[in-house]
């Protein structure tokens, strides 16, 4: 028998992108968005401020509002 030894696997850990996933992560990542242009302006303004302000990871802005590039 070990010392501290658990009755099972322990739980998962939960991604920052589940944290901030759901049914209005895109209407909270647009309502951050127009917020952070109009207080910094178009040139200042990133997408992690963006993802900062709306509590969700950079990578679900990309998720909803990338632009695919084309191969040239």
């Amino acid at each position: 028998m070990t010392t501290g030894s658990t009755d099972g696997p322990a739980p998962r850990r939960r991604s920052r992108t589940a944290k901030a996933a759901g049914p209005d992560a895109r209407s909270r990542i647009l309502q951050a968005a127009r917020a952070e242009f109009a207080a910094r302006g178009y040139g200042k303004t990133s997408v992690r401020g963006i993802a900062r302000a709306a509590d969700a990871d950079a990578a679900l802005v990309h998720h909803y509002f990338s632009v695919p590039r084309t191969r040239s």
